[in-house]
């Protein structure tokens, strides 16, 4: 049988924890612009430690003292929003069907503080969660257990720029919502995964031997679609970022000095801008060193560098045709390497189907008699040419016989 929170403390007549039935407040909205009104159910004022599991249903207000789960599971049928004092999972399960609020009523920066630091620690929000904490990473702790949210995941540093460093063994998983960034963020050798777009509208992203993995876009500009004053920091070899859509960079900063080493791939189109033509911004994608962009997109991925030649790729890796792949914008070339993937081919395989046979024999004597100028395969004129000689003729032909037929295990070219 559930327990709910506020009975259950109520028969134990203690006073630490409130419950405030139709607890009126006015809420702003994200633009500040009106506001609704948030009814809380319960309210925690003082310290609590659970010694059993317990059901909110409704709102839930943390408004001060430091609270304990303990070990046990502390379900939130609504929002919680927590304003002041800590919550510490210490082992139990924090689960959140609505939104998890990180913040004042007023959408301010709060004194509110939440603990992950074993590895059974769990917190569930099954709505948006907000972090808009004053306090720095000596208060919030994410150092292990796992955090998952459904909704979208945002970090302010109005408060604190590092309200959310996640270190050690700490796990974030964010399932389906947007990922809005404006504050430090440091990965540290960790990886984190955005299953939405990836909003970075404020503050540094420092890879720093870790993953940033985005499911959707990269957008490095306002939702308005302004400049920010935002930076992504990659300078060791194993930072690595991938991005399923497209990559936009509309930063403000001149990233010269921080875009020096690691992999940004990009499998959409990619977009450096600026409308303010400052000194800074027209260096905003100025990657140097070791840096390299991969566009390994399926489709046409288009590129545009409004600043070029002050913002431009460093090593350029291409997984497609140069001329029918890509569409540069751009007349110049706006890298200054350019390397292209290597593709495995089977030579003798003219059809691409992944073993030579009598197909491929027959394909590769209608070439040679003129009946066909091409081969099914992309790289079938590559594949054709069994001796290397750059010609493709009868001398191929018998070397395809005598493949198939056993009497050699493979082609000179090789």
């Amino acid at each position: 049988m559930k327990k709910k929170l506020c009975s259950a403390i109520l028969m134990s007549f203690l006073c630490v924890f409130l419950c405030v039935l139709n607890s009126h407040a006015q809420v702003q909205t994200e633009e500040g612009m009106e506001q609704k009104e948030e009814v809380y159910t319960s309210v925690i004022s003082e310290n609590l430690t659970l010694s059993g599991n317990f059901v909110v249903e409704g709102n839930l207000l943390i408004r001060g003292g430091n609270v304990n789960l303990n070990g046990h599971n502390l379900i939130v049928e609504g929002t919680l929003r927590h304003v002041d004092g800590s919550l510490r999972i210490n082992g139990g399960t924090l689960e959140v069907k609505g939104n998890y609020y990180i913040e004042t009523i007023k959408g301010g920066q709060s004194d509110g503080a939440l603990v992950m630091s074993k590895d059974f620690d769990t917190v569930k929000v099954f709505g948006d969660f907000v972090m808009n904490s004053a306090m720095g990473s000596g208060y919030n702790v994410f150092s292990a257990g796992v955090m998952e949210v459904k909704g979208n995941f945002i970090q302010k540093g109005s408060g604190s720029s590092e309200n959310f460093v996640a270190k050690s063994n700490h796990k974030l998983k964010l399932n389906g919502g947007d990922l809005i960034i404006t504050a430090n963020i440091d990965l540290n050798g960790h990886t984190l995964v955005a299953k939405g777009n990836l909003w970075h509208t404020e503050g540094r992203i420092s890879v720093n031997n870790g993953n940033l993995i985005v499911y959707g876009s990269y957008y490095i500009e306002s939702f308005e679609g302004g400049q920010v004053d935002a930076k992504l920091a990659m300078l060791n070899e194993k930072d690595y970022v991938q991005v399923f859509g497209d990559f936009v960079m509309h930063s403000i900063s001149d990233n010269g000095s921080i875009l020096r080493a690691g992999t940004l791939e990009v499998k959409g189109d990619f977009y450096q801008r600026n409308e303010r033509n400052n000194s800074n911004a027209v260096r905003n994608f100025e990657a140097n060193g070791t840096h390299r962009v991969r566009l390994s997109g399926d489709k046409v991925q288009t590129v545009v560098f409004i600043d070029y030649p002050n913002s431009m790729f460093n090593i350029l890796e291409i997984t497609k045709s140069l001329e029918t792949g890509y569409l540069f914008r751009n007349e110049a070339q706006v890298w200054k390497v350019l390397e292209t993937e290597e593709k495995s081919i089977l030579y003798g395989d003219l059809n691409n189907d992944g073993v030579i046979n009598s197909v491929d024999a027959s394909m590769l004597k209608r070439y040679i008699i003129g009946i066909i100028d091409e081969f099914p395969s992309e790289n079938g004129l590559v594949a054709a040419d069994l001796n290397g000689d750059g010609k493709i003729n009868s001398v191929d032909s018998s070397l395809m016989t005598r493949y198939i037929l056993g009497i050699i295990e493979e082609f000179p070219v090789k």
